[in-house]
């Protein structure tokens, strides 16, 4: 990677990364028997980050071009043989920031677009088909705020939204999945050495489809869920 930081707060980048995530299993009997490979691939990614001088926040804007290759294939000649021809792309664009807009009032927001894309794979139908599962859009905000006086001192609360865009059912992209909207809140309580947080993730109960793999192979999101957590600090 490299970046060079401007006195005027803007930090233009680029960056060059490779990585890898094992597959675990292997072809059964009727394949080679063979363990498979691990997906390997690599990313580019070209951006700017901006610090305001005038207050205390950080934007991050940035285009990003990955390549994901030996993704499982169906071998033609085999139907229990698993191939390891595919290939992969995502580009897109990303933006992303966080301000302390006051002392107790906080803002994050972030936007991602992906363009996602089957450019190598044994069934010649799915090539420049794209790849389910992943939504097209996703997008979220959040306000959080903090009193430090009166009654309500050590407390604070957060509210949030999160967009989850429509996504492919088949490979064949003939249906898609519904976009969805979803609603988060927090409420938090903190002293010297100890404080308890209240989160809440769909705080509407929203039914939606996270995502599907096929006709028949589709999965809610997760409903309304409230999780406590208290701490303690020494």
């Amino acid at each position: 990677g490299l970046a060079y930081e401007f006195k005027n707060g803007l930090t233009p980048y680029v960056s060059a990364a490779t990585f890898f995530n094992p597959v675990i299993g292997a072809n059964n009997a009727f394949g080679d028997g063979k363990t498979f490979k691990a997906e390997t691939g690599y990313q580019y990614e070209a951006g700017v980050k901006y610090r305001p001088t005038f207050m205390d926040a950080l934007v991050t804007a940035s285009v990003f071009d990955i390549t994901k290759q030996n993704v499982q294939t169906p071998d033609p000649a085999n139907a229990f043989n698993q191939l390891q021809l595919g290939e992969v792309t995502s580009t897109g664009f990303e933006i992303e920031g966080k301000a302390n807009v006051t002392e107790n009032l906080k803002v994050l927001a972030s936007y991602t677009v992906y363009d996602l894309e089957t450019t190598k794979d044994t069934r010649a139908a799915y090539v420049g088909k794209t790849p389910i599962v992943v939504p097209e859009t996703l997008a979220s905000f959040w306000i959080d705020y903090t009193f430090d006086t009166g009654i309500l001192d050590g407390w604070s609360a957060g509210v949030g939204v999160r967009y989850q865009g429509r996504s492919w059912v088949d490979y064949e992209n003939t249906l898609k999945v519904p976009d969805a909207t979803l609603v988060d809140a927090a409420l938090r309580y903190e002293q010297d050495t100890w404080g308890i947080a209240l989160n809440v993730t769909n705080l509407f109960d929203e039914a939606y489809v996270k995502s599907c793999q096929g006709y028949s192979g589709c999965g809610y999101g997760e409903p309304r869920t409230i999780t406590i957590a208290p701490h303690v600090k020494w």
